[in-house]
């Protein structure tokens, strides 16, 4: 076995976010994942979970793949892991509730394994969870701690992955439950659920909270088995409801159109042929036809939609088949911005920039419904773009805009123009109706 190469400073890139965490920080070399250990003690709790059939518990109640590797080290560090890559990152915001409630269930799965070792978190905030693809991992390694250290994490949990499923049982609240995804450090719902007012929402976990905090106190740990079991079962009771959005009865492949959607998946599938992209990003993507179509040919697909029962659709499709395909909700002409401490989470942009993007059926709403330009449109489809951008346009004359007011300068001329000034070129067309067109055009 050769030796391992010793790494040093000068040739990794540090995690922006991982600078709080005391116990190591998170480091990329080579598109790998690891974590710097600068702690003996700490070390030596880590190495032995990942070296004991504890590891394995953890992984499958949903931690994060992690090891010791064997050919890399950090100079100045105790020790080092290595966790497994998630291609995408998302934030809380582009979750649905469907989302954040499988994450808070892996959250207690994970945290009723530490338990039953006298381990626990050090903190509770869906920061620490990422999606590898439909799977929520846990990926903070490092909150681990001793069930003696700590017991905030409960707080934490109850106020980010909680309140907000029990607020959107309540149809009075159920809008409020969404704003409160937005919410990283200020917000109307964080002060609420902070207060003395909101401290024990809900209820019936707030309880729990406070005889877990004491069995820990009186050091029962059987007792702090069962309250996290029992956290668990309550958090069954949250299943979010379904709701019904504009385009939940929205069908991409209609009969009655069969034609013209073949045509339109044709289009696509030539683009896919010709690119040969790793990753694909569909934008609008409905229920997503198109990125099932995509992730077939071998590509890891991000698609998002600003309707979160549609993107639900595509989530637990994704879910049952296993598909490299990471769902989120996202509204086109609002992409997440940066955030985090030095503003360390990178915007949608940059996390979500792919080789080829799709704008299927929806340039039309978007510059005649929400006022958005054709060079506005085109800017945000250039960002998200690294090699080729497959985009539909409806034309005026088309049956399903004919009673639409239908500004002077909507016209397929103007918009490839505006997507020229933006860097993206076209170099095909395809007409898929009389009245509609795919256009492919390449990043210059």
């Amino acid at each position: 076995m050769s030796a391992k190469k010793i790494l040093s400073e000068n040739m990794i890139q540090y995690e922006p976010m991982s600078v709080v965490d005391i116990s190591g920080r998170v480091f990329y070399w080579q598109n790998r994942v690891f974590r710097a250990i600068n702690d003996a003690d700490v070390w030596e709790r880590y190495r032995g979970i990942v070296q004991s059939p504890l590891m394995g518990e953890l992984i499958n109640a949903g931690m994060i793949e992690t090891w010791i590797p064997e050919d890399v080290s950090l100079d100045g560090c105790v020790g080092v892991l290595e966790h497994k890559r998630v291609d995408f990152l998302s934030v809380l915001s582009e979750w649905t509730m469907h989302m954040l409630w499988d994450a808070a269930k892996m959250y207690l799965d994970v945290a009723l394994v530490l338990a039953k070792h006298d381990l626990t978190f050090k903190d509770g905030h869906p920061w620490n969870v990422a999606f590898d693809y439909c799977a929520p991992k846990m990926i903070d390694f490092g909150s681990i701690i001793s069930v003696n250290e700590s017991s905030r994490w409960c707080d934490e949990f109850r106020i980010r992955f909680v309140a907000p499923l029990a607020a959107h049982k309540m149809k009075i609240t159920r809008k409020l439950a969404d704003e409160m995804l937005y919410e990283y450090v200020h917000g109307v719902g964080l002060t609420l659920l902070n207060s003395r007012v909101g401290a024990f929402f809900p209820y019936r976990l707030g309880v729990l909270i406070q005889r877990y905090k004491k069995a820990i106190q009186e050091n029962k740990r059987l007792e702090t088995v069962r309250i996290v079991e029992k956290m668990r079962g309550f958090l069954e009771e949250l299943k979010p409801d379904v709701v019904k959005e504009e385009w939940a009865d929205y069908i991409q492949m209609p009969e009655k159109e069969f034609a013209a959607q073949k045509a339109k998946a044709d289009a696509v599938l030539a683009v896919l042929e010709e690119f040969q992209p790793d990753t694909v990003l569909d934008m609008g993507a409905n229920k997503g036809w198109h990125a099932f179509m995509a992730e077939s040919r071998g590509c890891k697909v991000v698609a998002f939609d600003y309707e979160s029962y549609c993107v639900d659709q595509i989530y637990i499709r994704g879910k049952e088949t296993k598909s490299r395909i990471l769902p989120l909700r996202m509204n086109f002409s609002l992409p997440t911005a940066s955030l985090g401490i030095a503003l360390g989470y990178k915007d949608a942009y940059e996390r979500f920039c792919s080789d080829v993007t799709l704008a299927l059926g929806m340039t039309h709403h978007l510059s005649l419904r929400q006022n958005l330009r054709f060079s506005h449109i085109a800017r945000i489809i250039s960002k998200f773009t690294k090699r080729a951008s497959a985009v539909e346009f409806v034309r005026p004359d088309d049956i399903h805009l004919r009673n639409w007011n239908i500004p002077e300068g909507y016209s397929q001329e103007n918009f490839v123009k505006a997507m020229s000034e933006h860097g993206l070129e076209l170099i095909r067309e395809s007409r898929t109706m009389p009245t509609r067109s795919v256009l492919v055009f390449k990043k210059r």
